[in-house]
Order: structure tokens, then sequence, then C-alpha cells
């Protein structure tokens, strides 16, 4: 059957099977144009020339490519960094256990060396003498005078503390003798509301506050 590219006119030849009687997406080789080719109704087959040496194309060369789907190949996996190889420490230093006593193994060996150690000269540097730089050093620290001073700032710190104590004194006597006064104003409050009715409201007040219900009059 023949088929022609709707957007330049190329026109093609194909051949049935390659339809097999179902639509197919074909693409132009001239323009790259796609579109969908219906399959041609059924003709007579037209009168093929006779044999010859043939100079033209042939009919599969013309043929538009049908599109398939692209294959993609996996990706290679990167190769993993080298990691650089130190040295064993194992190789370089022998094994130490620390479980197992290196030292003198019988009695006469552990004698001789504690002998060997107390007959062994001090070091001079551990117990050498002071020099007298460290001695003017060491006076330098004890200035005259600092006891004084010491002495000077624990006796300003003490009249601060006598009086913080005083003003807390003064406060609790103040409200001593607040509750006395308050106390004996409460205790004569009938005289006082017979003589001022006015403070009547303040003495019920207070009865009302503390829950003390006013003695009837006699």
């Amino acid at each position: 059957m023949r088929i022609s590219c709707p957007g330049c006119q190329t026109e093609y030849d194909v051949p049935d099977v390659a339809f097999n009687g179902r639509p197919r997406t074909v693409r132009c080789q001239q323009c790259n144009h796609q579109w969908l080719a219906e399959p041609a109704v059924a003709s007579p087959p037209p009168a093929w020339p006779a044999a010859g040496p043939s100079t033209s194309r042939s009919v599969y060369d013309d043929m538009p490519k049908v599109m398939e789907r692209p294959s993609y190949a996996p990706p290679t996996p990167e190769p993993a960094p080298r990691t650089p190889t130190w040295p064993s420490p194992a190789a370089e230093e022998p094994a130490h256990d620390p479980f197992t006593y290196s030292g003198p193994s019988s009695t006469a060996e552990i004698l001789a060396s504690l002998a060997r150690n107390s007959n062994a000269e001090p070091d001079p540097d551990i117990y050498a003498e002071p020099s007298g730089d460290a001695e003017s050093s060491r006076g330098a620290n004890s200035l005259p005078g600092n006891e004084e001073r010491f002495a000077a700032l624990v006796k300003s710190s003490r009249p601060y503390d006598e009086h913080e104590h005083a003003g807390r004194s003064g406060i609790f006597t103040t409200i001593i003798i607040l509750i006395f006064v308050f106390g004996g104003i409460y205790a004569g409050r009938a005289g006082i509301m017979h003589a001022i009715p006015a403070s009547t409201p303040f003495f019920n007040g207070i009865n009302h506050i503390f829950g003390i219900q006013p003695a009837a009059p006699k």
C-alpha cells in the first residue's frame, strides 16, 4: 500500500504485512513528522514489471520506521573509593599482656632489686634545697600589713551585721506593740462604740472577719 506524509507529501510504499490490519504510528524520514496511518482496503494486486536490473530503491528502504520504545541501559555503578591501608600496630610493636608479670620472679631476685633501689643515690633535682630566689618569692607573698588589713575588713563588716540585727529586732518589737494596742482597743470596743457610735461598723466588720459573735447587750 502507498502512504503519504501529511507534512511534506512524501509518498512511501509500505507492505500490508507491516500494518497487519491495524493502524500504526509512522514517522516521515524527510521531515520527521509522525502520524497515524490507516491500513488500506484490500485491492487487486498491481501488475509488477518484468524482471530486470533494478536501479530503484528497495521498498523496505523507503518504509517509515515504526516508533519503538527506547531501551535504557542500567547505570554503571561508580567504583568505590580506595581506602588507604595503614600498617597494623601489631606488626610494629609486640603484643603486651597487662596481666602478665614481667618483673623478678624468685624471692632472691626481688630482694636484690630492693637492695639496688635502696643503695641508689637520690636524684639531686628532687631533693635540692630551695634557692635564694624561692625564699625571696615566698617572703614576697607575706607582705607586712596584710594581717592588719584583714582585721580591718573583719571589723568593718561587724557594724553592718549589728545594724541588720538591730533593724530586725526593732521591726519585731513594733509588731508586738501594735498587737497589744489593737488588742486593747478591741477589748474596750464596747465603751468605744458607746462613746463613738460611728466606730460600730468597724468593730462589726472585725467580728465578721474573725467569725466572732457580738455579745448580747446587758
